[in-house]
């Protein structure tokens, strides 16, 4: 049996993640000047094809705009969402809610980490989709009992599974 190898996957699997200096890797990438460095494998007038580099998805392709486009949700009546707070800050969550104007977080699990953006979930009924096998999977939690899904159902987070 032939397998099929492409020639960056060594490369991809072996890399480090995104610096921890990058605030918005898929906005910074692009400026990078590199794209080998930066694992972009195709670029085009409105997006750019990026080998994303977090561990859970090993060799998927990401599609990236150039620049936001909130305004779809409006045109084209789709609901705007974001993955978000999982491996990364609370912070994230935040700029999904400011920036892209999303009405779900996917994971949002560290919004423990930020009581006032907790109180804004509540308040804005935001609902987050939490995935708690991902979130052992990537050492989020180390075990199932240390899980904060009933923490944030206790607060009254909108939490689905």
């Amino acid at each position: 049996m032939q397998q099929l190898h492409a020639y960056w996957r060594m490369d991809y699997i072996e890399a480090p993640r995104y610096p921890a200096t990058m605030k918005r890797p898929f906005t910074e990438l692009p400026a990078m000047g590199d794209d080998k460095a930066a694992m972009i494998v195709h670029r085009s007038r409105l997006s750019y094809l990026v080998l994303n580099r977090f561990p859970y998805n090993p060799g998927h392709l990401l599609a990236v705009p150039y620049r936001e486009v909130v305004e779809l949700e409006d045109r084209a009546g789709l609901l705007a969402v974001a993955h978000a707070g999982e491996e990364g800050p609370a912070a994230y969550i935040s700029e999904a809610l400011d920036v892209l104007q999303v009405r779900r977080i996917d994971h949002g699990v560290r919004c423990e980490d930020d009581p006032e953006l907790v109180r804004r979930l509540v308040r804005e009924r935001v609902p987050l989709t939490v995935c708690p096998l991902s979130n052992i999977k990537l050492r989020v939690f180390d075990r199932m009992e240390a899980h904060n899904l009933k923490r944030l159902l206790h607060l009254g987070v909108c939490v689905t599974v």
